[in-house]
Formats: C-alpha cells, structure tokens, sequence
C-alpha cells in the first residue's frame, strides 16, 4: 500500500460490502431483467407462429375439373394436356371429351375452339 502511495499517489480504501437490501434489490433486478427478457421471446414466438399461419397458400396450378379450355394459335392436344395434367401423354382424354368438336383427328384442333378438359384419369 505504501509502495502504491508513493508510485500513484492514491490511496485505495477497502471495497465496502453491499447491504443485505443491496444485494436484494441487486437480484430483484436481474430477476426483472431475466423475465422481460422472457416475456419478449414469448412474444416473438407468438408472432413467428401467426406469421407462418398467413404464409401465402399456392393456389392449385391445376383447375377444378371439368374445365375449359380456348384453343391458342400454336396449341396442341399434348401441350394442353401438359398444362392442365402435367402429362402431355393424357392427350386422348382430351380428344375423347371433344370429339363432337374436333371430329376424327386429333391434329386438327383450331384456335378459338373451345375445348372441355375433363377430370384426369
């Protein structure tokens, strides 16, 4: 202590020791801090549920069967079925649903004819 006198010129007096009621309130705070702390996780888990229940439902690529279909320039019955069945192979069950329509070959759809696609087999 001296030696430090002497270097720094300061004097350190002992640390006085908290009071019962310090150390109290000490941990009364942590306390506080620990279930604000809480109380906001909770609340963040409430929002990250709510958000994941209004996430964006795709709707169906597919519609609701029987459709209808209007004939494009450059459309065949295998690209039709492809986009209403994910299968161009499917084609015949379009060609059967319209053969009052398209007649007897199937080669030989027109744009603006309009086509009923019906459910998938």
């Amino acid at each position: 202590m001296r030696l430090r006198f002497a270097l720094t010129r300061e004097i350190r007096r002992p640390k006085k020791e908290k009071t019962m009621a310090e150390k109290m309130d000490d941990i009364n705070q942590a306390k506080a801090a620990k279930d604000a702390e809480a109380e906001r996780l909770r609340k963040l888990e409430i929002l990250a549920r709510k958000s994941r229940k209004k996430e964006v439902v795709k709707e169906d690529p597919f519609p609701p069967f029987p459709a209808e279909y209007t004939v494009a320039s450059g459309d065949s019955l295998s690209a039709i079925a492809k986009k209403f069945y994910d299968d161009a192979n499917q084609w015949p069950a379009i060609w059967k649903a319209n053969k009052e329509t398209i007649g007897d070959d199937p080669n030989r759809i027109r744009p603006g004819q309009v086509l009923t696609i019906p459910e998938p087999d």
